[in-house]
């Protein structure tokens, strides 16, 4: 792991994800080929690629919570993204400075401490990300949780569980569970299982959805990833959609007095 305590936690920051709080209790496992292909499930996986299409772009501030174990750290922090993978977070202290910038541009991985003049860089693949994080997840699956857009392929399909009346809906065999707020098209918990039975691997929560663009948009978003007792909260002071961003913002900084070290040597790292 990237050698001190705060580099660890901004990284939490950076790839998340973040992610609810551990009391809460596991939700329901149900897996295999169940459900059935209702209208409700229909309309609700056209309302998911609505959303997506409509967020293919942001621009944001938000407020960052993280617990990782019985830690905290706040921050507030600007997000860029553009759909599939480019992703960008500028960490932002109390007198308005970024104290630290990380992104991707679908290919490289970067993370950039002013303050020790480091920049870490590497692939944008599982394995980076797991060295930072310890938990799998690639960044198209993370711009899709901080977005509030349940991390389904364009192929996939959505079921509904249980009485026509019920908001308890499943895809990809019972991987992946959605509930949706009563009779509404947009969702309001996701969960995604491990291989193991019973595996809670995450659980996200979208609140306070404000209407926005022509669509309904999470400014709440609690991520929990109970097996480690780490949660993030993200919640949005401001953003905006479908604006034309700039791929050079998501290249790393160039500068001469900067030590670059290698994502796959940050074992060595004190």
């Amino acid at each position: 792991m990237i050698g001190k305590r705060s580099v660890r936690i901004f990284i939490l920051v950076c790839m998340a994800l973040f992610f609810v709080s551990c009391a809460k209790k596991p939700l329901h496992i149900a897996r295999g080929e169940i459900g059935w292909p209702s209208k409700r499930a229909a309309e609700l996986f056209t309302s998911i690629t609505n959303m997506s299409e409509v967020t293919s772009t942001l621009k944001a501030l938000v407020q960052i919570e993280i617990t990782d174990e019985e830690k905290i750290l706040r921050t507030e922090a600007a997000i860029v993204l553009k759909r599939p993978g480019m992703l960008r977070f500028d960490a932002i202290d109390s007198l308005a400075d970024v104290w630290a910038e990380a992104a991707s541009d679908g290919n490289g991985l970067w993370l950039h401490l002013n303050s020790r003049k480091k920049l870490y860089k590497g692939k944008a693949v599982a394995r980076n990300l797991q060295r930072l994080v310890k938990f799998d997840l690639d960044v198209p699956e993370l711009i899709s949780l901080i977005t509030g857009v349940p991390p389904l392929s364009r192929d996939a399909s959505i079921k509904q569980l249980g009485k026509r009346v019920e908001n308890h809906f499943l895809s990809g065999g019972g991987k992946y569970h959605l509930w949706t707020k009563g009779a509404l098209d947009y969702v309001s918990t996701f969960a995604r299982y491990g291989d193991a039975e019973g595996e809670v691997y995450y659980v996200a929560f979208f609140n306070d959805y404000r209407r926005k663009n022509g669509i309904w948009f999470p400014h709440r978003i609690e991520i929990s990833f109970p097996k480690r007792n780490t949660s993030v909260v993200i919640e949005y002071e401001d953003v905006t959609f479908g604006e034309e961003i700039n791929s050079s913002l998501f290249a790393p900084p160039v500068k001469n007095d900067v030590r670059t070290i290698d994502l796959e040597k940050t074992d060595e790292e004190d």
